[in-house]
């Protein structure tokens, strides 16, 4: 049961209507002011934090500070209220679901183009409070309200740095999303901010965030193997759990969630751009086509047509420290310089994706290579076949000619000796003889 009951009179002026939802810290109500005819946001916080003199008097000095954060994607603080032994912070209302509702219910992962428009306004947002001076110390999809299910609000900045300072709560925050500082017990900063949102960027990414508890690490609830799991691992390849996103947006991704906070993007606006530069150099290498007809020209500065670059002498940039060896993303010339003695080199022809019309002539030219064997090896075939049949012809007449016979008033001698043999019979001699061949001469 929560702390106000829907109908009750909160405060003198805000007639409560509903709870929209709690957490850790708070109970967030929906209610009517009275006086002024619109409708706020109460959020009531919990009793352990309402108990302490330290965060109350810390809340109430960064009070002003909270009220002069105006921006379009940020909750506007109208005020903080106490009324016996609740303590109350009056918020604008925002209709419409948090981010992890809409989570819960698409039933695919978001794209990187998708998440990039989620990503511009709250980095937008989230730079504009830390030049304030204001730690948000608690991101997570819930913490992001969808305005009408499209526009992104943050809600909820401060209450877990100052929960932490005042010594209120041990470890505020929601480990899944907490830095790694955070997980030792420090106080959030603007970094601690980086690698919460690269977190939730992940789980829009892969469907999961980094780490689960799901690790051999240590025994324990699944929360303590979190915090673990932040201090002690290298959250996994995004690819490994969505494919499809590319190489150069999971680099970026994986900058926010350095151990180190020096080692993270300076600032969310640096995230932002690493993203959109890094979404858009893949979308260009995906639809860049190349000139296959024509020789390599100067495709980057210093580069002239013609001449050879040693690709080995290219200055490639080292892995930063502690990034598991991931090169980021190349500058432009030393691609395009790579690319022009790639070519240079060896004259092939880029057809990462060949056209209709060339596929067909492929089939083409190999069905006429193919009909050409065929015919050369029934050529072959039949000049076989026919000289077999010649040399059996030749054989068979050879065999069966008849053997020459003795005519009349002829007498055979064979060596200087008569060989009596009578009239009409048939010599026998070798048939390689001179004898054999005049007999047969005159036989004929």
């Amino acid at each position: 049961m929560g702390r106000l009951s829907v109908g009750e009179m909160a405060l003198g002026r805000y007639k409560v209507e509903r709870l929209i939802g709690q957490g850790g810290l708070s109970e967030v109500y929906a209610a009517a002011d009275t006086e002024s005819g619109e409708r706020v946001a109460l959020k009531v916080l919990k009793p352990e934090l309402a108990r302490s003199d330290a965060f109350i008097s810390l809340l109430g000095a960064e009070a002003q500070a909270l009220a002069d954060l105006q921006h379009e994607n940020i909750v506007r603080f109208r005020g903080l209220e106490r009324e016996d032994d609740l303590v109350i912070l009056v918020l604008d209302l925002v209709e419409g679901p948090n981010l992890r509702d809409i989570m819960r219910l698409r039933d695919e992962l978001f794209t990187p183009a998708e998440v990039l428009e989620l990503l511009r306004p709250l980095a937008d947002a989230l730079d504009y409070s830390h030049r304030k001076g204001i730690v948000h110390g608690d991101l997570k999809p819930s913490n992001v309200l969808m305005e009408g299910g499209t526009r992104p609000i943050l809600t909820d900045f401060g209450l877990a740095g100052f929960a932490k300072e005042s010594g209120a709560v041990e470890m505020p925050g929601t480990p899944a999303f907490m830095s790694p500082e955070q997980c030792r017990g420090e106080l959030p900063t603007p970094a601690s901010d980086i690698y919460s949102l690269g977190v939730i960027l992940y789980e829009l990414l892969c469907g999961r965030p980094p780490f689960i508890g799901d690790s051999d690490l240590s025994a324990g609830d699944a929360e303590s193997k979190v915090l673990r799991e932040h201090l002690e691992l290298r959250p996994g390849d995004l690819r490994a759990f969505n494919p499809e996103i590319p190489s150069l947006v999971a680099a970026v991704v994986l900058k926010c969630l350095e151990k180190r906070p020096a080692d993270r993007w300076e600032s969310a606006g640096a995230l932002c751009k690493a993203f959109e530069d890094a979404l858009a150099k893949t979308s260009t290498a995906e639809t860049q086509e190349f000139d296959l007809g024509s020789e390599p020209t100067a495709i980057a500065d210093g580069v002239a047509e013609g001449e050879t670059v040693d690709i080995e002498s290219i200055d490639w940039p080292p892995p930063p420290p502690d990034s598991g060896g991931y090169i980021p993303a190349l500058p432009q010339e030393t691609v395009a310089a790579a690319r022009a003695a790639y070519r240079a080199e060896s004259q092939i022809r880029i057809d990462t994706k060949p056209s209709a019309a060339v596929l067909r002539a492929r089939r083409a030219s190999c069905l006429r290579r193919l009909v050409t064997i065929l015919l050369t090896i029934l050529l072959f075939i039949g000049l076989a076949a026919l000289g077999a049949t010649g040399g059996w012809l030749l054989l068979q007449k050879t065999l069966w000619q008849e053997p020459p016979v003795v005519p009349p008033g002829v007498t055979v001698t064979f060596q200087g000796t008569l060989l009596p043999m009578p009239t009409g019979s048939v010599p026998i001699l070798p048939t390689s003889t001179p004898m054999y061949q005049l007999l047969t001469d005159i036989a004929e």
